[in-house]
């Protein structure tokens, strides 16, 4: 590999590379996932993982295959697959509609608890999460498509009719919407 100057290389290696491999990947099986994951779901990509290794791959090759191979499975993939809709089930649908994101660490801990069935906990979980910035995707996401917002910009009025429209007027048009919604 050629070496730039003032860039810096950087090689990813363990001094227990198996022992790490387990580590990173039971680290972050349950995040990806969303839950709890038995230890029999967690086998498979820990596996794949070491006999990448074995096979003569590199430490960060090796963790590549396994972390590749859980970001590949249908339980991360897919929000609703689960046949029970449980405590995990609710922080996610929460999480997703509201932030377009995973679940925070006080939704998975409510639902760890078992308390996102609570019509209550939930009411004020929705109040805390409309009160966090991360809703600013949803509002501009759901308006963008609800209220065509995104093809403003893809007309332009007549200038002899409308001679004020700008686009800091477009902009404000977008705005003053999304603040009403």
């Amino acid at each position: 590999m050629r070496h730039r100057k003032g860039v810096k290389n950087h090689v990813v290696d363990s001094s227990q590379p198996e022992a790490d491999i387990e580590r990173i990947l039971r680290e972050f099986i349950p995040r990806a996932y969303r839950r709890p994951v038995a230890e029999e779901q967690m086998i498979p990509f820990i596996k794949l993982a070491k006999d990448r290794l074995a096979s003569g791959r590199t430490f960060e090759e090796a963790v590549r295959s396994g972390i590749t191979a859980v970001l590949c499975s249908p339980q991360f993939l897919l929000l609703n697959s689960e046949p029970v809709v449980d405590d995990y089930a609710i922080a996610s649908r929460m999480s997703y509609f509201l932030w377009s994101t995973m679940p925070d660490e006080e939704l998975l801990q409510l639902a760890a608890e078992g308390k996102l069935k609570d019509p209550a906990v939930r009411q004020a979980q929705v109040e805390r999460m409309i009160a966090d910035p991360k809703i600013e995707t949803f509002v501009n996401d759901f308006t963008g498509q609800w209220l065509d917002l995104y093809d403003l910009e893809f007309t332009t009025p007549d200038m002899r009719l409308y001679p004020e429209f700008d686009p800091l007027l477009l902009e404000a048009m977008k705005e003053e919407t999304r603040l009403f919604f």
